[in-house]
C-alpha cells in the first residue's frame, strides 16, 4: 500500500501542469487553423550579444570593402576595478593615468572609476590597450563638425567619443586676456626692502 503522503508531490505537480496544457489546447482549437503568436521572453544577454555581433559585422564589412575611416584619437575609460588585478594590468592603467600613481598620491590626486583620457592610435598603443581591454572602454573619438585646426574654446567631448563644436559655449577672446592688474613684474630693491624692514620690526605677526 502506497501512503498518499508519498503520493502528494506528483499530484501537486499534475495539478499544476493541467491548467497549462487545457488553455495551450483551447488556444491551439480555438485559433480556426491559425497559428497564433506565442510570447517568448526577452534575454537582455541574449539582445546585449547579438548588437555586438552585428557592430563586429558591420566593421568586418567596411574593413574588407575599404569603406572605414581609422580614427586618429581615442576615448579610453576605465570601467573596471583593478584591485585584485596582476601588477602588468595596473602599470598599463597607471600608464594611461587611470590608476593611482604614487606621483599621483603624493600630489593627492584621485582617480576614480570613470576617470576617461585620450590617446592616440598607434600600434603600441593599442598594444597596451588589449592588455585591460576587460578594465576600459574604448571609443573612437569622431568630428562631425569638423576636426579643429586651432586652439578654440566652445567645444564639447561627449562619453561616447563625440566632438561638437558648440558656438553658445565660445568666449570672447579679450575676456581670456590677463587683465594688466594681474600681469607679472619685477620688484625693485627699494620695495624689497620696505618689506622686510617691516617684518624685522614687527615680527611674523605683521605677514
Amino acid at each position: 500500500m502506497i501512503s498518499v503522503s508519498l503520493l502528494r508531490p506528483v499530484l501537486l505537480s499534475a495539478s499544476r501542469a493541467w491548467p497549462v496544457a487545457r488553455c495551450t489546447s483551447s488556444s491551439s482549437s480555438g485559433g480556426s487553423g491559425k497559428s497564433q503568436a506565442q510570447p517568448t521572453p526577452i534575454n537582455g544577454y541574449e539582445r546585449t550579444a547579438q548588437k555586438i555581433f552585428e557592430e563586429v559585422r558591420e566593421t568586418r564589412r567596411k574593413a574588407a570593402t575599404g569603406d572605414w575611416e581609422v580614427p586618429k584619437l581615442f576615448l579610453v575609460e576605465r570601467v573596471g576595478d583593478y584591485r585584485g588585478t596582476p601588477h602588468w594590468e595596473r602599470n598599463v592603467l597607471k600608464l594611461l593615468k587611470l590608476a593611482d600613481s604614487k606621483e599621483d598620491k603624493k600630489a593627492g590626486i584621485h582617480r576614480p572609476l570613470g576617470s576617461r583620457t585620450i590617446v592616440k592610435n598607434t600600434p603600441f598603443m593599442c598594444k597596451m590597450l588589449w592588455r585591460v581591454k576587460h578594465l576600459v572602454k574604448v571609443s573612437p573619438i569622431t568630428f562631425p563638425d569638423g576636426e579643429p585646426t586651432e586652439v578654440m574654446t566652445g567645444t564639447h567631448l561627449s562619453r561616447d567619443g563625440v566632438f561638437r563644436i558648440v558656438p553658445h559655449l565660445k568666449v570672447p577672446e579679450q575676456r581670456l586676456l590677463e587683465p594688466a592688474t594681474y600681469t607679472k613684474r619685477k620688484f625693485t630693491r627699494q620695495e624689497i626692502s620696505r618689506v622686510l624692514h617691516e617684518n624685522w620690526n614687527h615680527g611674523l605677526g605683521s605677514i
